[in-house]
């Protein structure tokens, strides 16, 4: 679509081959930056600190645990292994009781035979259920768009047909998405007045 519209643009002309100049000067003699030049600098130095921070605090991390790993290393060796027994002792009793707990519930919701799937994939509310159609149409009219974009790249569709088609589309989508959000939120709300 990027390359129908660079081509042939809807609403203005773009000026040919016309680079602007980094550093230029007004009637006054001052110099000034291209703009595109100082976004790209200060983007290029906030990047370069967020990188240094997080190095940083790598480095320290990775120094905490040589720390801990050395003066692990100068304990003595029995005390050491009782420590691996005790801490595997430990997620053995954890396991144990969490397979404990699995098959408590395995017990109880066995049904003895055959599941209906279509029974389990049942929205349990209405708002869910409502959530759900959503969600599929708004898929659907993601891969409609995809497509009318193909088409239009491919020159089987007009242009006049395809901004028409596309910004109904565009439109419906954009109500799906807005109507997803509310839902959501009323869901959430009730959830959270529902626990404690």
């Amino acid at each position: 679509m990027s390359k129908v519209f660079s081509e042939d643009p809807p609403v203005r002309a773009k000026p040919k081959n016309k680079p602007a100049p980094a550093v230029s000067s007004n009637s006054s003699g001052k110099s000034y930056e291209d703009p595109g030049a100082v976004i790209k600098r200060n983007a290029i130095q906030a990047v370069t600190e967020k990188l240094k921070r997080e190095l940083k605090a790598t480095y320290d991390r990775m120094a905490s645990e040589i720390d801990t790993l050395m003066s692990a290393g100068s304990t003595d060796p029995r005390t050491r292994k009782q420590q691996q027994l005790n801490k595997l002792k430990k997620e053995i009793e954890e396991s144990s009781t969490k397979y404990d707990e699995l098959t408590r519930w395995l017990a109880a919701n066995d049904k003895g035979g055959a599941v209906d799937i279509d029974a389990i994939t049942e929205p349990r509310d209405v708002l869910s259920k409502q959530l759900l159609h959503l969600v599929a149409g708004d898929a659907a009219l993601e891969d409609c768009l995809y497509y009318m974009e193909k088409a239009l790249l491919s020159g089987s569709l007009s242009k006049d047909d395809f901004l028409k088609t596309y910004r109904q589309l565009a439109r419906e989508q954009f109500m799906k998405r807005a109507t997803m959000k509310k839902v959501h939120e009323v869901q959430r709300a009730m959830k959270s007045s529902i626990e404690p």
